[in-house]
């Protein structure tokens, strides 16, 4: 009998530890997140703009306003192209501390038609 104490005490003892080890990495982690996604330093200060279409200023202080982690690429991209038919491509990029780079490529147009 006293070997199936010891080995309940001994189960109990790991758990502790796996569980005291798993709280200490998650609270490291979201220690990590909170200065990546609030530091200053990650504010995004520069943006280029590669292509010869204009943004809008609005869309360019949106981004400069953010943090380079909390920018969605794939979203920003897809906004782009949505709001501006004539953009064929919006190709976005992350240049570590504080850059984004947005290379645009612009549609050819077919025809184009005038009215008066």
């Amino acid at each position: 009998m006293p070997k199936i104490n010891r080995s309940r005490h001994s189960a109990r003892k790991l758990f502790l530890i796996f569980f005291l080890t798993a709280a200490v990495i998650l609270l490291a982690l979201k220690g990590v997140s909170t200065f990546l996604t609030t530091n200053p330093v990650f504010r995004v200060s520069e943006l280029e703009i590669q292509g010869s279409y204009p943004l809008d200023d609005s869309i360019k202080e949106s981004i400069r306003a953010a943090n380079i982690f909390k920018i969605n690429l794939k979203e920003l991209s897809r906004k782009l192209i949505a709001q501006h038919p004539e953009i064929l491509n919006a190709e976005v990029r992350r240049l570590f501390p504080n850059k984004i780079i947005i290379k645009l490529k612009r549609r050819l147009p077919f025809a184009r038609i005038e009215s008066q």
